[in-house]
């Protein structure tokens, strides 16, 4: 594991990260200006540590001058170490910020790096923390071996005929789906499960490594929209520099008035119409670039229905998944069943579409698009035409 600081001046603008080394502590004091010191001797004039804390596997921040102000991520930091998390940001009497990153080294795999592992030829394979005296001849999934977190044999997948399983055999549990694995589960496409920092997503065949600290992230700046007028042919303004950060996780909402240009600015963030100036990226990536190459990690749904009305609620599952999927049936059957499970469908699998009630027919939209298990999801008036208890349905 790895920590890394960026010392970043009110004046300046880039700075260059500076690594941590877990044997040592690294105080910040000021001598005319902010600098890191390794000295012991300097404590008494220094404004904060940080220090690796090896039962909690990250480092630590301590303020130590009653005089100083300082803030992690906006709230007051006292004289008790606080532990530090990715992303966490230090403010120092409003003249210096730090910004402190972890990062995890790469799963091994006989020794090697395997941020993308091939399962075939496996039938059987143990993930967790690296402990080289103990895995020799294992098929093993090696992490992490400073993070205690992480147990020797923390995770198990087995292949039983044509279906994979995992199940929790570590001392803090493994996440399936963003839910604690209580005995074994089936993995299906898209599945992704926690191994304390690591997030790994299974494809059917391979396990993928997943960057869940920037994925989904999305970054708006100076975006704006200009058309031809529909009478004049002039062009026309209808966005007008427009700029925003959303981070990975949050539930957004973009409220406003008809003809205000909720969809227009919609529309430019998926990348359907987009920006005619300003740059839209998800995940560090341009939207376009993303859109284009790697069509399943954006999901949007509009305003009126994208499903077929004639059929049903199982064939138009089963036809998209065709068309948008490179699954074998079985895989794609247990899906969809899922899918199904969690949008609350199961009951109307065998329903015209054209009989649904307004909700229900939006829930086959918004199922249709996580089919592919996208990153990001966009949905335009999801709720619109619907009474307040269906809308609530739909949003949980």
């Amino acid at each position: 594991m790895v920590g890394t600081i960026k010392l970043q001046r009110s004046e300046s603008k880039s700075s260059k990260p500076i690594e941590l080394g877990k044997g040592s502590s690294y105080l910040l004091k000021r001598d005319g200006k902010y600098a890191l010191s390794q000295n012991e001797s300097a404590a008494e004039a220094a404004i904060i540590e940080l220090a690796w804390n090896r039962r909690l596997c990250t480092w630590m921040a301590t303020k130590l001058s009653s005089q100083a102000i300082v803030f992690k991520n906006g709230e007051s930091l006292n004289a008790q170490p606080t532990r530090l998390s990715n992303n966490d940001l230090l403010n120092v009497n409003n003249e210096v910020q730090i910004l402190f990153e972890r990062i995890s080294n790469a799963p091994l795999w006989n020794g090697a790096e395997a941020n993308k592992l091939d399962l075939a030829g496996v039938s059987e394979l143990i993930i967790g923390r690296s402990n080289p005296e103990k895995d020799q001849g294992q098929s093993k999934l090696c992490l992490d071996q400073d993070n205690f977190l992480i147990s020797s044999n923390h995770a198990k997948l087995s292949k039983d005929k044509d279906q994979w399983y995992i199940e929790d055999l570590g001392k803090i549990g493994t996440e399936l789906n963003g839910k604690l694995i209580i005995n074994k589960d089936r993995l299906v496409f898209g599945d992704r499960f926690a191994v304390a920092d690591y997030l790994f997503e299974f494809t059917g065949k391979s396990l993928v490594r997943i960057d869940h600290l920037d994925e989904g992230s999305i970054n708006v700046e100076n975006i704006s929209v200009t058309v031809k007028d529909r009478l004049t042919g002039d062009p026309k303004k209808i966005l007008n520099d427009v700029s925003c950060q959303i981070q990975q996780g949050e539930f957004i909402g973009i409220l406003g008035g008809s003809g205000q240009g909720k969809s227009t600015f919609l529309d430019a963030l998926c990348g359907m119409r987009p920006a005619s100036e300003g740059t839209v990226t998800i995940g560090g990536v341009s939207n376009l670039v993303l859109a284009q190459k790697y069509p399943g990690t954006i999901g949007y749904v509009p305003q009126d229905d994208i499903v077929h009305q004639e059929l049903s609620v199982y064939a138009a599952f089963w036809y998209s998944g065709k068309l948008r999927l490179k699954l074998e049936s079985k895989e794609l059957k247990t899906l969809i069943d899922r899918t199904l499970e969690t949008l609350g469908l199961t009951e109307h699998r065998k329903k015209i579409i054209s009989t649904l009630s307004g909700g229900q027919r939006k829930r086959v939209s918004i199922g249709i698009e996580l089919l592919s298990k996208p990153s990001i999801l966009f949905l335009d008036e999801p709720s619109s035409g619907l009474d307040p208890a269906t809308e609530q349905s739909l949003m949980e």
